[in-house]
């Protein structure tokens, strides 16, 4: 179990505590706070395990808040409490690795309102992160776990068609109507056809003397 911050529209911090099971990698229990207090993670504790047995073990850091309280509640309780070196998270890897996905897969991209707002979208989270979020470790299986999609034969097979062959329109007067056709072909000199302002005087089409020297394609109407 363990805890990491929000922050608010409104530049206030959240505490959002969660409680991790190392099997499965799932969420047994989620809650927001403003105030965080060794009674009210007690609590949370309870919850998490209403009607089940609770865990062997449950490992935490040395943050303040698991203070004497939060240990004697889990010996009562069942279970006993682990504390993780000072200053290594890694010791509690599952759990920093599911703060550093919620991050990054949701409130990186939200602003967050309050209490409530935060609350609605990380039990979204929380429900998405059961059902459809696979892990290598579970070998691509859900937290929650979900039956295998088994295809048939004729679903899988893969099937090649033939790319249909490109072809170039033509240009040519005879093969297109000419009322239709958008294009007319000229040949006058530059003067005449300088204000359609394509054409400029070292065009490589334009001999010296001013004049077109190759039939130029040129939009027009008939």
């Amino acid at each position: 179990m363990d805890f990491f911050t929000v922050r608010t529209l409104t530049f206030g911090v959240l505490y959002c505590f969660f409680i991790m099971g190392h099997d499965r990698r799932k969420i047994l229990g989620f809650n927001v706070t403003r105030n965080p207090n060794a009674l009210w993670i007690v609590q949370q504790i309870r919850e998490a395990w209403p009607y089940t047995r609770f865990p062997r073990f449950l490992l935490f850091d040395h943050d303040s808040k698991f203070g004497t309280d939060v240990i004697s509640a889990s010996k009562v309780l069942g279970s006993q409490p682990t504390r993780t070196a000072f200053r290594s998270p890694w010791q509690n890897g599952v759990a920093e690795r599911w703060v550093d996905s919620c991050r990054r897969d949701l409130l990186d991209h939200v602003i967050i309102l309050n209490e409530r707002h935060l609350k609605r979208l990380m039990a979204e989270y929380v429900r998405y992160y059961h059902e459809d979020r696979t892990h290598l470790r579970l070998t691509k299986d859900t937290p929650a776990g979900r039956p295998i999609a088994i295809r048939s034969a004729v679903a899988g097979k893969i099937e090649s068609f033939p790319r249909p062959r490109r072809t170039t329109p033509s240009l040519r007067r005879s093969s297109v109507d000419q009322n239709f056709f958008p294009f007319r072909l000229i040949s006058q000199p530059v003067s005449a056809i300088r204000f359609l302002g394509w054409i400029s005087i070292d065009h490589p089409r334009i001999n010296s003397e001013g004049q077109i020297n190759r039939l130029l394609v040129v939009r027009g109407r008939f």
